[in-house]
């Protein structure tokens, strides 16, 4: 089972879209490095993985629990971040 899963994300402000169409997958014992000039949305792909930003579009879960509302994402974040 997956740690983290990003299907289809969207994020925007305004019109700006700063995450189109992302999807990831993180598993336990893996490690990553996200790179990208300034403004590209490490940022915000930071937020919506830690639960403190909901994308407009797609679906963040861990360990297969949906990010559903803001209970849910500061109960996942309370117990496991």
């Amino acid at each position: 089972m997956a740690l983290i899963q990003l299907d289809n994300i969207g994020v925007r402000f305004g019109e700006r879209h700063i995450l189109k169409g992302l999807d990831w997958v993180i598993h336990e014992q893996d490690h990553s490095l996200i790179l990208g000039p300034s403004g590209s949305g490490k940022s915000t792909l930071l937020y919506v993985i830690g639960a403190l930003l909901s994308p407009h579009e797609g679906r963040a879960s861990f360990r297969g629990s949906p990010y559903v509302s803001a209970q849910a994402a500061s109960q996942i974040r309370k117990e496991h971040m």
